[in-house]
Protein backbone atom coordinates (compact mmCIF):
# COMPACT_ATOMS: atom_id res chain seq x y z
CA UNK A 1 0.00 0.00 0.00
CA UNK A 2 1.63 3.67 -0.68
CA UNK A 3 -0.31 6.82 0.03
CA UNK A 4 -2.33 9.02 -2.63
CA UNK A 5 -0.95 12.58 -3.22
CA UNK A 6 -3.81 13.61 -1.63
CA UNK A 7 -3.76 11.94 1.52
CA UNK A 8 0.01 13.25 1.24
CA UNK A 9 -1.53 16.60 1.21
CA UNK A 10 -4.28 16.71 3.44
CA UNK A 11 -1.33 15.67 6.36
CA UNK A 12 0.24 18.83 5.14
CA UNK A 13 -2.00 21.11 5.18
CA UNK A 14 -3.56 19.52 8.74
CA UNK A 15 -0.13 19.93 10.11
CA UNK A 16 -1.15 21.77 13.80
CA UNK A 17 2.52 24.04 13.29
CA UNK A 18 1.40 26.28 10.10
CA UNK A 19 -2.32 27.24 9.39
CA UNK A 20 -1.92 28.04 5.72
CA UNK A 21 -0.06 26.60 2.60
CA UNK A 22 0.30 27.74 -0.60
CA UNK A 23 0.17 26.16 -3.75
CA UNK A 24 3.57 26.51 -4.15
CA UNK A 25 5.00 24.99 -0.35
CA UNK A 26 2.80 22.03 -1.57
CA UNK A 27 4.39 21.41 -4.90
CA UNK A 28 7.93 22.15 -3.37
CA UNK A 29 7.35 19.69 -0.92
CA UNK A 30 5.76 16.54 -2.75
CA UNK A 31 8.09 17.35 -5.59
CA UNK A 32 4.90 17.87 -8.40
CA UNK A 33 3.94 21.34 -10.57
CA UNK A 34 2.01 24.01 -9.60
CA UNK A 35 -0.87 22.47 -11.79
CA UNK A 36 -0.90 19.03 -10.87
CA UNK A 37 -1.36 20.19 -6.76
CA UNK A 38 -3.72 22.84 -8.20
CA UNK A 39 -5.75 19.78 -9.79
CA UNK A 40 -5.45 17.56 -6.51
CA UNK A 41 -6.94 20.73 -3.81
CA UNK A 42 -9.64 20.92 -6.05
CA UNK A 43 -10.20 16.72 -5.79
CA UNK A 44 -9.59 17.39 -2.39
CA UNK A 45 -12.13 20.30 -2.07
CA UNK A 46 -14.80 17.81 -4.14
CA UNK A 47 -14.25 14.79 -1.32
CA UNK A 48 -14.12 16.73 1.53
CA UNK A 49 -17.52 19.17 1.05
CA UNK A 50 -19.62 15.93 0.17
CA UNK A 51 -18.05 14.84 3.59
CA UNK A 52 -18.09 17.21 6.17
CA UNK A 53 -14.98 19.50 5.55
CA UNK A 54 -13.93 22.02 3.38
CA UNK A 55 -10.50 23.83 2.10
CA UNK A 56 -10.85 27.28 2.35
CA UNK A 57 -8.13 29.32 -0.13
CA UNK A 58 -7.38 33.09 1.30
CA UNK A 59 -5.72 34.97 -1.07
CA UNK A 60 -1.59 35.60 -0.23
CA UNK A 61 -2.10 32.97 2.07
CA UNK A 62 -3.10 29.64 0.93
CA UNK A 63 -5.25 26.49 1.61
CA UNK A 64 -6.18 25.66 4.82
CA UNK A 65 -8.47 22.56 6.10
CA UNK A 66 -11.79 23.11 8.26
CA UNK A 67 -14.57 20.55 9.59
CA UNK A 68 -18.07 21.51 8.80
CA UNK A 69 -19.72 18.92 10.11
CA UNK A 70 -17.91 16.90 12.76
CA UNK A 71 -19.68 13.95 12.43
CA UNK A 72 -20.27 13.04 9.31
CA UNK A 73 -16.49 13.93 8.77
CA UNK A 74 -15.59 11.47 11.35
CA UNK A 75 -17.94 8.83 9.74
CA UNK A 76 -16.50 9.55 6.58
CA UNK A 77 -12.52 8.91 7.68
CA UNK A 78 -13.57 5.75 9.58
CA UNK A 79 -15.56 4.41 6.74
CA UNK A 80 -14.11 5.71 3.35
CA UNK A 81 -10.75 7.82 3.63
CA UNK A 82 -8.95 4.30 2.87
CA UNK A 83 -10.05 4.34 -0.81
CA UNK A 84 -9.08 8.13 -1.22
CA UNK A 85 -5.72 7.96 0.79
CA UNK A 86 -4.22 4.57 -0.05
CA UNK A 87 -3.63 2.55 -3.27
CA UNK A 88 -2.66 -1.08 -4.01
CA UNK A 89 1.21 -1.18 -5.71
Amino acid sequence: MRETRVKKIFDIICNDNKKYYTAKELSDELGVSLKTVRNDLKKINSIFIRNGGVLESKSRLGYSFKITDKVKFMEFIKTNWYEFAFYDE
